[in-house]
């Protein structure tokens, strides 16, 4: 993806599918792409942080990580995202433990990243409830 499609925002991190810099969504799924085999992807819809760029949802996310400064460094962002998304879908009332667990399969060098995921996932609900009232 990185070299011959030029798809440069999903990261090749631990290479093991512990640390999620490699998130992205397989049939509306997250999937760990160091652990997915090319074969099996014969027939499915692959999406890489990049091409989520006209979908709503992702630009809630992506505002709220802006406005709780959860972009440190950007390496694990790209993940982040992706997973964050999927939960937004499956659990839109989830609190801020399910967030945490849900969120607890990437990694974050940076120490004040996980406060920031956590907060950016729980505003970009409430702030899409509020516009949804509008």
């Amino acid at each position: 993806m990185r070299e011959d499609l030029n798809l440069t925002g999903t990261h090749l991190g631990c290479e093991h599918g512990v640390c999620g810099a490699c998130t992205v969504s397989v049939d509306g799924e997250p999937a760990r792409s160091c652990l997915t085999f090319a074969a099996t992807c014969e027939g499915a819809r692959v999406v890489t942080i990049e091409g989520f760029d006209d979908d709503e949802l992702m630009g809630e996310l992506r505002a709220a990580f802006n406005r709780e400064h959860a972009l440190q460094c950007g390496f694990c962002t790209p993940g982040m995202l992706v997973t964050a998304r999927d939960l937004a879908l499956r659990l839109p009332e989830a609190d801020e433990r399910r967030v945490r667990v849900a969120l607890a399969g990437n990694l974050a060098a940076a120490p004040a990243t996980w406060a920031s995921h956590r907060r950016s996932c729980l505003s970009s609900r409430i702030e899409g409830r509020e516009g949804s009232r509008r």
